[in-house]
């Protein structure tokens, strides 16, 4: 009898063995497959540059504000350039940057207002990250504070700038910034973007080369001029959109300017704008 009590206790103990054995492979097997969903799932490190809070490989694509400095603008145009921004900043993609630049009577002024990326709102992210399985939401929110924060700190010396000038270069500072603009540059998580030139001015070309303020609209005078030899290019790698700060000109009125160069970008760069606006407001 006693030999018969060892051998059942013996069954038992292997069969709770066995039992232990298959209930640890189960369940290593759940975390592995559970591993595996995560990774598949959450989206790659993207790895930040802490000051700029661009992507350190590069940023997506570049949206460049380019302000000119060379004349004076008014309160309402101000006022509407800054909601216009404040759109701009709202749009920005996930990963591109934004950089700030201004024309003075040299041309490009070579030093930055300012550039930032955004570096993504927590509703950009993936659902993972939302829920902070594969990600930090309050990190991701910090970041993006402190990526409004940058915006904020940019616009507030936008209009600082000593508007008033000798010349007004303007197509010189537009080719300048679109030669030196950086590429675009995909990364794990977005693809890459096109670079795109927001420039806010009254577009009076003044320089020895060509001027509107001597010439006024006439398309023959710039054609006889070397301004097309000098600053003309093809701008279809970035997307132009031009912003038309009014001036007061007994001898043409803004549309009329603004078609002047809608045919000068057309013919004779060959490029398209894909925006021209005529903002309020005059002087």
């Amino acid at each position: 009898m006693a030999r018969n009590k060892k051998r059942k206790t013996h069954k038992k103990n292997s069969f709770g063995t066995i039992f232990a054995i298959i209930l640890a492979i189960v369940t290593l097997m759940i975390l592995v497959s559970g591993f595996v969903f995560l990774k598949l799932k959450s989206e790659p490190l993207v790895k930040i540059d802490d000051e700029t809070l661009c992507p350190q490989a590069g940023a997506t694509s570049t949206t460049a504000i380019l302000l000119d400095t060379t004349d004076e603008i008014s309160i309402a145009t101000t006022v509407e350039i800054q909601e216009q921004i404040s759109i701009i900043f709202e749009s920005l993609p996930r990963y591109a940057r934004l950089s700030i630049h201004t024309v003075d009577e040299n041309g490009l002024n070579l030093s930055l207002l300012g550039e930032v990326c955004n570096p993504g709102r927590l509703d950009q992210m993936g659902e993972l990250e939302r829920k902070g399985f594969t990600a930090n939401p309050a990190l991701i929110k910090s970041r993006y504070e402190a990526f409004l924060s940058e915006l904020k700190s940019v616009t507030s010396v936008l209009f600082d700038a000593d508007f008033q000038a000798k010349e007004s270069p303007l197509l010189s500072a537009l080719q300048t910034l679109s030669l030196t603009l950086p590429k675009p540059i995909a990364n794990e998580v977005v693809k890459s973007g096109r670079n795109r030139i927001i420039f806010i001015s009254d577009f009076m070309e003044h320089t020895n080369i060509f001027s509107n303020y001597r010439s006024n609209v006439d398309l023959s005078s710039f054609k006889r001029s070397r301004a097309k030899e000098k600053f003309g290019r093809k701008y279809g790698d970035v997307e132009l959109e031009f912003w038309m700060i009014r001036r007061n000109n007994k001898n043409f009125t803004s549309p009329e300017l603004r078609r002047f160069w809608m045919s000068v970008f057309k013919h004779e760069f060959e490029s398209d704008i894909d925006r021209f606006t005529i903002l309020a407001g005059e002087i």
